[in-house]
């Protein structure tokens, strides 16, 4: 899978006609209705909407689907490194489609259901995450 993932990656982001530019950490952002206001930093609270999917469009998890949104403090290691970079690039009401490479989610260990001891994340796999950012509380 690791030469396999940045391969899936490419193609998805030719297959889809994807002409925003990468972050330097090969993130891409791709606003669907722009927020307003401050971007969270380091240490806020943020609550979100989400739907992870495989890059062929199979999801994985969904608050939205739990109707449950996910509060969590940016920075904190709580989430993959590629959620902390596009929320601090993202403003509240902002709707982005996120795509990441492996580096940005899992990379070499990929996820492990503890309770089957399979992969519910595979090693090496690029992924994608439709977000909302509904509210940024800033640390005090």
């Amino acid at each position: 899978r690791k030469s396999k993932g940045p391969m899936e990656l490419s193609q998805y982001i030719q297959d889809n006609h994807i002409d925003v530019k990468p972050t330097a950490t090969g993130l891409y952002l791709i606003e669907k209705e722009k927020g307003k206001g401050a971007s969270p930093k380091d240490g806020d609270s943020v609550i979100v909407h989400y739907t992870g999917s495989f890059l062929d469009g199979t999801i994985f998890d969904s608050s939205v689907k739990r109707n449950q949104p996910f509060g969590f403090t940016v920075g904190a290691k709580h989430v993959i490194a590629g959620w902390d970079e596009a929320l601090m690039l993202m403003k509240k009401g902002t709707v982005a489609t996120i795509i990441l490479p492996s580096s940005l989610a899992y990379d070499s260990a990929g996820y492990i259901n503890k309770q089957t001891g399979k992969y519910f994340i595979p090693p090496y796999c690029p992924m994608k995450f439709d977000i909302q950012l509904f509210d940024i509380k800033s640390k005090k």
